[in-house]
C-alpha cells in the first residue's frame, strides 16, 4: 500500500488575512508619496529662491545706479500696509495683467511701487512663481574717526537706503498661505 500524500491548501481565512496585511502595508507606503512630493517641491522652490533673489538684488542695484531718486519711489510701507492699500487683490494674479516686465523674469506692478513678480524657469515653462514686496528704510551706521566711533544716519536717502524684501511663493496661493523669506540689503549712491 502506498501512503497517500495529502495536499493542504490555504483556506479562505488565511488568504483574506494575508491580503489585509499586504493592503495595510501598501497603504502605509502610498501615504508617504504625498509627503515626499511636498518635500521635493519645497526643496526645488528653495533652490529657485536663491537664484530669484540674486537676480532681484542685481536688478535693484542696477536700478539704483541708473536712477537713484526713483528706483523705489519713496515706498516706506511695510508689507502689511502694501497689502492693505491693494485691498487684498495682490493675491493670485499669475497672468501679469497689472505688471510690466523690467528685465527677463522680473515684473513690476503698474500702479503700486514696491510690488514685483519674479519668475524662474525656461522660456516656455515657468517653474517658480514668486511675489516680492520691497520697501526702503533709513540706513544708520557707525564708523571710526580719529577720536572714536561716530554714528551716521542718512535720513533723506541722499546717499544710502536699506532695501527690505519679502519674497513669497507660490503666487498661486493667497498671501497668507505662502511661504515667505525676508531679505535686507543696503545700497549706496555712487558719487
Amino acid at each position: 500500500m502506498k501512503n497517500k500524500i495529502k495536499i493542504k491548501f490555504f483556506n479562505l481565512v488565511e488568504i483574506a488575512l494575508a491580503i489585509a496585511i499586504a493592503g495595510i502595508g501598501i497603504t502605509g507606503i502610498l501615504a508617504l508619496f504625498p509627503v515626499g512630493f511636498k518635500a521635493n517641491q519645497d526643496s526645488v522652490a528653495r533652490n529657485y529662491t536663491s537664484d530669484a533673489i540674486e537676480n532681484f538684488y542685481t536688478y535693484l542695484r542696477t536700478a539704483a545706479k541708473n536712477d537713484w531718486d526713483n528706483f523705489i519711489v519713496s515706498n516706506t510701507l511695510m508689507p502689511t500696509q502694501i497689502q492693505d492699500q491693494l485691498g487684498g487683490t495682490e493675491g493670485t494674479d499669475t497672468a501679469l495683467t497689472n505688471y510690466t516686465e523690467k528685465v527677463p523674469g522680473i515684473y513690476q506692478h503698474n500702479t503700486q511701487a514696491g510690488l514685483y513678480r519674479i519668475y524662474q524657469g525656461s522660456t516656455n515653462i515657468k517653474d517658480f512663481y514668486s511675489a516680492a514686496r520691497v520697501w526702503k528704510t533709513k540706513v544708520q551706521t557707525s564708523f571710526y574717526s580719529g577720536n572714536g566711533w561716530t554714528s551716521w544716519n542718512d535720513s533723506g536717502y541722499d546717499y544710502a537706503a536699506g532695501i527690505n524684501i519679502e519674497l513669497s511663493w507660490p503666487v498661486q496661493k493667497t498671501i497668507d498661505k505662502r511661504e515667505k523669506q525676508y531679505y535686507y540689503m543696503q545700497v549706496f549712491k555712487r558719487l
